[in-house]
């Protein structure tokens, strides 16, 4: 390399011609289509994007949305850049986790969870999910040569700007079909329970290849992935349940004639 740095890298697969040094612009390309196949193939994100668009939003909720899950997406892209390294163990653990994020995600849609719950979920999701598009981009990135820098901004931003694509036209194809007249509620659950039954698979089969031999059980796995979620939910309704105190505590007061400190 012109930069004197080492390389290792690693091509499986076909036969392919590979640039040791390969110049800006041949980076950006390769970079782009690279983000793009990460972005199609991954399938978890999409998913998400669909659960979370399914009720009927305004455009400011919607935007909200979108940012929460690519703040956290953008984050585990940079620590998995910083820190490479990850196990194949570690990263199934984590796209499994992410898997069930999508299925409380189509939860919340049967039970028609306020945006705030929607929000954490959504960065949740991304935090999750970043780490697979990190790694992705981390053994990636001794292709780009000394453009290293230049291939992880340009793998992010095609990442996040596909996302932002794709989450517009969904948003736009389910107003089209509010426009149609078509019962939001009937769609919401219905779509929500595919989306559902879809991620359930795609947890199932990550708990197994968690299962293979040299790698922790997929038992253990799924029993603290129930724990953590059992836990979230009490958190919840503890939360809510306090909330609603508060609540009662302002109304009584208010009606008693004594001003609250709000």
């Amino acid at each position: 390399l012109t930069s004197g740095a080492e390389q290792d890298l690693g091509v499986t697969g076909p036969a392919a011609r590979v640039a040791f040094d390969p110049g800006a612009r041949e980076v950006v390309q390769q970079f782009a289509a690279r983000a793009l196949r990460a972005l199609l193939d991954g399938g978890d994100q999409l998913l998400l994007l669909l659960c979370v668009l399914l009720p009927i939003r305004r455009a400011r909720s919607v935007a909200s949305l979108f940012a929460a899950a690519a703040l956290g997406q953008t984050l585990a892209i940079g620590v998995s850049l910083l820190q490479p390294g990850f196990t194949a163990d570690s990263l199934t653990a984590l796209a499994m986790i992410a898997a069930s994020v999508v299925v409380v995600a189509a939860l919340q849609n049967v039970v028609q969870a306020s945006l705030r719950w929607v929000l954490l979920l959504a960065l949740a999701f991304g935090l999750l999910n970043g780490f697979a598009f990190g790694s992705t981009l981390s053994a990636s990135t001794p292709f780009a040569g000394s453009h290293q820098w230049i291939a992880g901004a340009l793998f992010t931003f095609v990442v996040l700007v596909g996302e932002l694509w794709l989450g517009a036209l969904a948003w736009a194809t389910r107003g089209w079909l509010d426009q149609q007249g078509v019962p939001e509620r009937i769609v919401s659950i219905l779509a929500s329970a595919i989306i559902a039954h879809s991620a359930i698979h795609r947890v199932a089969a990550r708990g197994q290849l968690l299962a293979q031999p040299g790698s922790f059980g997929a038992d253990r796995a799924l029993l603290w992935l129930t724990l953590g979620w059992a836990c979230v939910m009490l958190l919840v309704a503890l939360a809510k349940v306090l909330s609603g105190r508060g609540l009662g505590s302002a109304a009584a007061l208010h009606t008693a004639g004594v001003p609250s400190s709000s």
